[in-house]
């Protein structure tokens, strides 16, 4: 494959990425509120959010034997395909329960662009560029992500419209496609997908990918309960959140040039000590602590999600960089399946930890697992150096 190719099928997949993002970005929020409105409980407005990681984890380890028999832009087809019928169909069946199977359905299409784009992007990466395209990768997902909720605000809440919008989102994703002609990687035999056999070849990396779950999940949904908490209005609490998503779009790029001229797991310990100090400030800036400074705090978060993001784009390229053309598939839907568990056990620690500790749980919790992480990793290191 010369550049030229190479470039258009990078396209490709890149720019159905953020059809997805977007139309994934929207559902969430949508289909919360809807229920909410509703008067649906919140346990089961929770376990509806569910249903995206427990379809993941149901059909992971299925992917990699499916990516080495049919070619890739087929199958992406055919995810988008269930995508969006899933997504045309939750004003048709407006009952709670079918709700639930339409939501793990379309997870289950949504589980397999995240798989096959991701292996797509690792396959054509080089040992030059690698982390920097998934930095690409991970601003373009994410951007996806913040434009969605917005599309939702401008069609509404109600009757069929913002589902269209979502369906729209994941038709735009197929649209790219074409771009890549012939030249969609071709992905062999693969190799084990059991999530154990991956977890004893490559701890540290799939350790990163449970903590970047942890953290990512938890945050979302907990930093402007802190922010209510801390005593900060409703728009100032929302804000917390808002800066470290702008963080998380930012720094991808920048972040993964940088650990493509040195050493990408430096780097990955770097982001992981950035979260550890983010959460360590967190209490000191906000109201009630011993230095609140809403510009420095601002400041903090911007960087602590760059940072917590970052812990996603860097093990991913690291994956990439240690994984034959073979193993890839199977190694990347092993990282995904290990990413979804810490996004699903992620909020029930820390909420946990708040209801223990009060808002104080939510820093607890970030702190022990950065820590966890570091000592981890540190005696991961001395036990290889060792004679």
């Amino acid at each position: 494959m010369n550049a030229t190719e190479r470039r258009r099928s990078l396209a490709a997949i890149i720019g159905s990425v953020f059809g997805v993002g977007v139309a994934y970005g929207a559902v969430t929020p949508l289909i919360s509120l809807r229920l909410e409105a509703a008067g649906v409980d919140s346990l089961l407005i929770g376990l509806q959010g569910a249903m995206f990681p427990l379809a993941t984890l149901a059909i992971g380890a299925f992917v990699p034997t499916v990516v080495s028999r049919v070619r890739l832009v087929p199958l992406l087809y055919a995810s988008l395909a269930i995508a969006t019928t899933s997504a045309v169909l939750f004003p048709v069946f407006p009952s709670l329960w079918a709700w639930f199977l339409l939501r793990f359905l379309m997870g289950a299409g949504g589980t397999v662009h995240w798989i096959v784009s991701e292996i797509w992007m690792n396959a054509l990466a080089t040992a030059r560029d690698r982390s920097r395209l998934m930095g690409i990768y991970a601003t373009t997902l994410a951007a996806g992500f913040a434009l969605g909720p917005l599309a939702v605000r401008v069609t509404g809440l109600e009757c069929w419209r913002p589902f269209a919008v979502v369906a729209a989102g994941i038709l735009i994703a197929g649209l790219p496609l074409p771009l890549a002609g012939a030249h969609a990687p071709t992905i062999p035999a693969h190799a084990s997908a059991r999530i154990r056999h991956w977890v004893a070849r490559q701890p540290g990396i799939l350790l990163a990918a449970l903590l970047a779950g942890l953290l990512d999940a938890a945050l979302i949904v907990f930093l402007p309960l802190y922010g209510l908490r801390s005593g900060l209005e409703q728009g100032e609490a929302i804000a917390l959140l808002a800066w470290f998503m702008a963080g998380s779009v930012v720094f991808q790029i920048p972040l993964g040039a940088w650990a493509d001229r040195g050493d990408r797991r430096r780097a990955l310990r770097l982001c992981v000590a950035c979260s550890l100090l983010g959460a360590l400030l967190l209490p000191v800036l906000t109201p009630g602590g011993w230095l609140p400074r809403h510009s420095l705090l601002a400041a903090v978060l911007f960087v602590w999600g760059g940072a917590a993001f970052g812990l996603y784009t860097l093990s991913l390229a690291v994956l990439g960089e240690r994984s034959s053309l073979a193993e890839l598939a199977a190694a990347n839907t092993a990282f995904v399946m290990v990413y979804e568990v810490g996004s699903i056990s992620g909020p029930v620690l820390v909420g946990a930890a708040m209801d223990l500790a009060g808002r104080q749980g939510l820093v607890a919790v970030a702190v022990t697992l950065c820590s966890v992480f570091l000592l981890a990793d540190r005696l991961r290191r001395a036990g290889r150096a060792a004679p």
